[in-house]
């Protein structure tokens, strides 16, 4: 019976959840990619090349070799999807092959934010909102994974300058005299203070008008006279 317990207690250690665990976005050791992009890394140094393998899980011996593109400065390849990549050094010239190095890469879906905004009349400006709706995003992205970043747009030049302290999903114009203003929002993943994924909504048009003036009127006497 206590050699069967003890079984039970290896094969736990061994085959423990800890051990096979998928890549968990919170850990700060993560890195981030976005869902069809390639995986960048610095070239080799000069008399080595890498060895790059992938794992869908943590692996003492990963076996799922990739092939990189090696460039100019940077070497390059397709992710296989969110799990460990592996990469070592091999010496050109003696075939020695250092350890393993292990990177978690978590591969993000595409965002999709749709702002709304719409047309108001001066006066108006302080209790006008534009929202915007997140349409798309990675299943394990919270709110708090979100920035945010509302711009105003020059009708002339087309620059763009950041709107000090819009940084949330809704902003309250502040424009009140009449014309055609512009805006654009700017979106990405945030996780352990990098950015990830950015989009933008593209050229906002708003039209800001003028109130009629008011009124001054006379009621008229019913009567002409007596």
């Amino acid at each position: 019976m206590k050699k069967t317990l003890l079984s039970f207690a290896i094969f736990g250690l061994l085959f423990s959840p800890k051990m096979f665990a998928a890549v968990d976005p919170a850990n700060v050791a993560t890195q981030f990619i976005c869902n069809g992009e390639n995986i960048k890394i610095p070239n080799a140094a000069a008399g080595t090349t890498y060895e790059i393998s992938y794992s869908a899980n943590p692996t003492p011996t990963p076996n799922d070799p990739i092939t990189p593109t090696v460039g100019p400065s940077e070497t390059t390849f397709a992710p296989k999807g969110t799990g460990y990549y592996y990469i070592a050094v091999k010496n050109s010239t003696t075939n020695c092959i250092s350890d393993w190095q292990e990177i978690p890469v978590y591969v993000l879906d595409p965002l999709t934010i749709s702002p709304t905004v719409a047309d108001y009349c001066g006066p108006n400006a302080s209790t006008t909102t534009f929202t915007s709706t997140v349409s798309a995003k990675d299943q394990n992205a919270q709110d708090a994974n979100i920035a945010y970043q509302w711009y105003s747009v020059d009708n002339t030049s087309s620059a763009e300058t950041k709107i000090t302290g819009a940084t949330n999903a809704t902003l309250v114009p502040v424009a009140t005299t009449a014309g055609v203003y512009k805006y654009k929002l700017k979106y990405a993943y945030y996780f352990n203070n990098k950015y990830y994924c950015a989009g933008d909504s593209g050229v906002l048009n708003v039209t800001v008008s003028d109130l009629p003036t008011k009124p001054t009127i006379t009621i008229e006497s019913p009567v002409s006279g007596i």
